[in-house]
């Protein structure tokens, strides 16, 4: 590769001087390209997760979840600075690609998950425990979400949290209606399944608070995990220890146990805000309980097609979260993984 020097005095200097000072420029160069490449894609990637799913949401939908991962990995392998221009250009882009689509309420959408990422940054650098990182996280997207859902961007119209609520009801409705004009039931079957999602529609109103709160953890849950992964690859960074150690403070029981004495309560608002947190308790004790579940096999060795076979049966079987909620509140106690050499994280 013939590189053309400007800057090099090279009649006053030695030969082999300039043939360093020479390889010395060509490596900058070098260097400097791939720096770029890696920007613009990055620049890329967080413009199509924007913009995606405005083109075809069923089969993109996915995109929008991974957003705070790719500001979190962002920030960390570029600095915050560096990384802060980088994810407002692809943002600006996105911005501009919704625009043009006509998606602009997707974008917004986008737009409430970008904070996730900034606060995962944020508490990494300041030294923040997983739990205390992911439990910032949350708080950032609840916040984002309530603003976005009450209806304070486009006043005077009715709240998107209204229409959610709204949209399920009226699938609700059609289904029943669908069921009773269907001659390939019977009449007992069609009886159950009425039944059925008339106490869906009289539950999902008073948890669909909760289920928003689950898909949150969720969001920041993966983020956390898979950045923190990501991190240490890409990086070489280590910001926590591996998911298996993470552990919730041991008080945290107290909250989960006097949340469900509060369901008993005979006053339906009361009753009501205890459902919804005893839910949410119950998905962070999942997390804990998969985390457990990570590390036994990984003290006993197990073959990885068992592993798969396991993990799998416990994400689409439904006893398989009953399994992880105990070990996350067993280990409050037990403390599976007291016996290990390395030292989890815990409040």
């Amino acid at each position: 590769m013939l590189v053309k020097l400007h800057f090099f005095p090279t009649l006053d200097l030695p030969r082999t001087n300039w043939l360093l000072a020479k390889r010395v420029y060509v490596e900058k160069q070098a260097v400097e390209q791939i720096e770029i490449k890696k920007i613009l894609v990055r620049i890329l990637l967080i413009t199509a997760t924007i913009v995606l799913p405005g083109v075809d949401w069923t089969v993109f939908s996915w995109l929008h979840p991974m957003l705070p991962l790719l500001v979190f990995f962002v920030l960390s392998e570029q600095g915050m600075y560096g990384g802060n221009r980088v994810i407002l250009i692809g943002t600006g882009l996105g911005l501009l690609g919704s625009f043009l689509l006509g998606s602009m309420s997707l974008f917004l959408f986008a737009a409430s998950l970008l904070p996730v990422g900034y606060v995962l940054a944020d508490s990494a650098n300041r030294n923040k425990s997983p739990v205390q990182a992911g439990g910032r996280g949350v708080l950032a997207l609840a916040l984002c979400w309530v603003i976005l859902l009450s209806g304070i961007i486009s006043p005077g119209s009715i709240s998107p949290y209204a229409q959610l609520l709204l949209s399920v009801n009226t699938g609700i409705d059609e289904a029943i209606k669908f069921y009773r004009a269907s001659s390939d039931i019977s009449v007992d079957v069609n009886i159950m399944l009425e039944s059925t999602l008339l106490q869906m529609k009289a539950i999902i109103p008073i948890i669909t608070p909760a289920i928003l709160a689950c898909f949150a953890l969720f969001i920041v849950w993966f983020s956390t995990i898979a950045g923190n992964w990501l991190i240490a690859k890409k990086c070489g960074r280590i910001i926590w220890p591996h998911f298996k150690y993470w552990q919730l403070p041991e008080k945290l029981i107290w909250l989960a146990i006097a949340t469900a004495l509060v369901t008993f309560i005979p006053l339906n608002l009361v009753r009501y805000v205890g459902i919804n947190i005893l839910i949410v308790m119950a998905i962070i004790y999942c997390f804990q309980g998969f985390g457990i579940t990570v590390f036994l096999m990984d003290k006993w060795k197990m073959p990885i097609i068992f592993r798969a076979f396991v993990y799998v049966m416990i994400v689409f079987q439904s006893f398989g979260a009953i399994i992880l909620l105990l070990l996350g509140i067993a280990d409050t106690w037990l403390n599976f993984r007291k016996s290990s050499d390395d030292v989890g994280i815990q409040e």
